[in-house]
Order: C-alpha cells, then sequence, then structure tokens
C-alpha cells in the first residue's frame, strides 16, 4: 500500500469517526431541547419563587430559540471560512454544559433564562453539522446523510421523554441546591455534554479543511508548492468525493482560485433565495412549519397541565409520538427515494395534519378534566 492510498484511508476513517460524532451530537442536542418542554412549566410553578410564572415561562422558552437564531448564521460563518469545527464543537459544548448546570440552579428565573441563552449555542451547532456533511460527501450520498443525521436528531428528542421517567422520583440537596426531578435533567445534560467534549477531542476532525480551495490558495502564494499542493490533493478519487471537482479549478493560477472563490456573495446568495420564485416558497414553507413546531412546543406543556390537568406521563407520550412518527417518515425516505410532486405531496398532506391537530388541541381545551376519562 503507498502512501496515496494510505493517506486517503485515513482521510476516510476520519470522515466516519467525524459523521458518528455528528450523530452523537445531534442526540444529545435533541434530548436536551426535550428535558426543557417536559419540565420547563412544573419546573418554574415548583421551585421558582414569581408572581408571573408564565411570564418567565415564555421567557425562558424563547431565549433559547432567539440566542440559536442569531448565534447561528455567526457560527456558520465563521466556520465556513476557518473550517475549525473541531474548535467550534468545544466551546460550544464548554457552553452547553455551563448552560444547563446554570439552568438547574433554582435560585432565581434569571439562571433560568442565562442557562437557556448559552445552551442555544449548542442549536448552532446544527447549521454547522449539515454544512460540514454536504461538503465532505458525494452528491449522491448526501441526502441520505442528511435523513440519518434528521433521524438521530428525533431519536434524541424520542429518548428525552424516555429518560425522564426515570427521573420522577429525584429529589435531594447539595449544600443549599435542591436537585428534583424538574431540574436534575438540567445537570444531568451537563454530565452528557462532558462526555460530548471527551468525543469532540478524539472523533471530530476538520475534514472538508483540506479540500478548501481558499486555504489552497493561500498556501500556494505564501510557500510557492502549487505543485506538491496538488500532488498531495490528486490521491483522493473524485468519484468518491466530488467535492474536489467542485472547489479545485483545472488551473493552478492563484489569482483564478481566488477569483473563484468570490463567486458566491452574501448577496447573490440572498437574491438567489428570496427573488426566485421556488426557492422562496420552499423558505415561506419551512416558516410557517417551523413556527407551527416551535409553538406547539411552547403551549402544549400548558395545554397539558393547566387545561387538561393531566400529568408528565401524558406529556411524555404526546413527545415520544410525535418524534417517533417523525424519525419513521425520515426512515422511508433514506430507504426509497421520493420524486418532486410526491414531495410536494407530502408538504400539503403534513400541512392539513398540522390543521388538524391545532383544531384538536383548541377542542381539547374546552373540556374540563372530568370529561377526559380514559
Amino acid at each position: 500500500m503507498n502512501l496515496n492510498t494510505r493517506h486517503h484511508e485515513k482521510w476516510l476513517k476520519k470522515r466516519k469517526l467525524t459523521f458518528i460524532a455528528f450523530s452523537i451530537q445531534l442526540i444529545i442536542v435533541g434530548i436536551e431541547y426535550s428535558f426543557t418542554i417536559l419540565t420547563l412549566w412544573s419546573y418554574i410553578k415548583k421551585m421558582i419563587t414569581t408572581d408571573t410564572p408564565k411570564l418567565y415561562y415564555g421567557v425562558v422558552s424563547v431565549s433559547y430559540m432567539v440566542a440559536s437564531s442569531v448565534v447561528t448564521p455567526i457560527i456558520g460563518r465563521i466556520v465556513d471560512k476557518k473550517r475549525n469545527v473541531n474548535h467550534c464543537f468545544l466551546i460550544c459544548n464548554m457552553l452547553m454544559i455551563t448552560g444547563n448546570v446554570l439552568y438547574s440552579l433554582p435560585f432565581s428565573p434569571f439562571f433560568l433564562v442565562g442557562g437557556r441563552v448559552m445552551a442555544g449555542f449548542g442549536g448552532a451547532l446544527e447549521s454547522v453539522i449539515f454544512s460540514e456533511v454536504i461538503r465532505s460527501y458525494p452528491a449522491s450520498e448526501t441526502s441520505s446523510k442528511l435523513s440519518v443525521l434528521s433521524i438521530m436528531y428525533n431519536l434524541g428528542f424520542i429518548l428525552g421523554p424516555g429518560v425522564n421517567f426515570f427521573f420522577k422520583d429525584i429529589s435531594f440537596f447539595i449544600g443549599n441546591w435542591h436537585i428534583r426531578d424538574v431540574n436534575f435533567p438540567g445537570l444531568f445534560m451537563g454530565f452528557v455534554c462532558i462526555a460530548m467534549e471527551i468525543l469532540t477531542i478524539t472523533m471530530v476532525y476538520d475534514v472538508s479543511k483540506e479540500f478548501d480551495y481558499k486555504a489552497l490558495a493561500e498556501n500556494t502564494a505564501i510557500n510557492n508548492t502549487g505543485d506538491e499542493v496538488y500532488t498531495d490533493c490528486d490521491i483522493i478519487d473524485n468519484d468518491e468525493l466530488p467535492l474536489m471537482e467542485y472547489n479545485y479549478p483545472k488551473e493552478k493560477n492563484t489569482k483564478t482560485l481566488s477569483i473563484n472563490s468570490d463567486e458566491f456573495t452574501i448577496i447573490k446568495i440572498l437574491k438567489l433565495l428570496f427573488l426566485r420564485f421556488d426557492s422562496a416558497l420552499v423558505m415561506l414553507s419551512n416558516f410557517f412549519l417551523s413556527f407551527f413546531i416551535i409553538s406547539t412546543d411552547t403551549w402544549l406543556p400548558l395545554l397539558v397541565f393547566e387545561k387538561l390537568h393531566l400529568s408528565m406521563k401524558e406529556l411524555n407520550i404526546c413527545f415520544m409520538g410525535a418524534c417517533s412518527f417523525s424519525a419513521f417518515s425520515l426512515l422511508l425516505f433514506i430507504l426509497r427515494s421520493f420524486s418532486d410532486k410526491k414531495m410536494i405531496l407530502v408538504l400539503l398532506i403534513s400541512l392539513v395534519g398540522f390543521c388538524t391537530v391545532s383544531t384538536s388541541f383548541i377542542i381539547l381545551s374546552n373540556y374540563s378534566n372530568s370529561k377526559l376519562k380514559w
């Protein structure tokens, strides 16, 4: 086995380990989010002293989403330019550790808000993961890899309610710090994120960085070793890694590389997204779907606890059922390809389903618990 082949196989092994770490990270993000949604209202009602519990419930809920939305484009831009995926994971997981531990402190509602803001950096890792997978895998494998990652994310939502069943009888003290079933998930997720930090050190690599033609151009300009650099890159099979074909032009001219690196600017990307009818329609659909999911996550616990007077068991079942169906649907997408027309049909069916669910919740909210005997 020659040096070129060993280099190629070593890179493929790094890519495989990184993808496994990505999957685990998305499971952790899903578990953390589901834990918070399931326990937040009970946490505020049982352990936080305040005259406006619903106000803080809304603020804590939205703090994670706002933080994640704000930092996602910033982190995404940094990683796109630097390709420092490993460092990004280490920093975001450290913030998740701090945020979850801070969230578990019941001494003030501001601890909950601050904790969720810091945990929002974990949500920003989703875009980093998906972008890195798209850069590191050929187009023929991208769809299946992204579907697997989406399944892992939904698996976290399934595991969250399942694990939460085991926390119902927890109650102990660490000094004045009272740990109960409603804030123990924060402490638990802190330890889980520590484990993820260890996995990041050993399994997450900057796999797309060596194929970034911007870095190649800089290296060529500084060292004047264009031929040597391209010789190292030539060991990669273009069929296996088509990013080589897309990112590296045939000419070995530094100026040409610099021009091509500016081919896609932010302004051009925004025009492409918002001024084309098909892309604008997709973004609009995603907006309404995301709005429905986020708003449902926010008011579902209030409906279950305050209106229907049900227990955590029923809320866990609701989340497990919804996420199990999502994971099953994604599994179908992996095993069987769907045409554009079928995907549009699936979107329409989903929209009808969302409307049905919303209507059902509105109807149920008008019934008292005495009318809901199983």
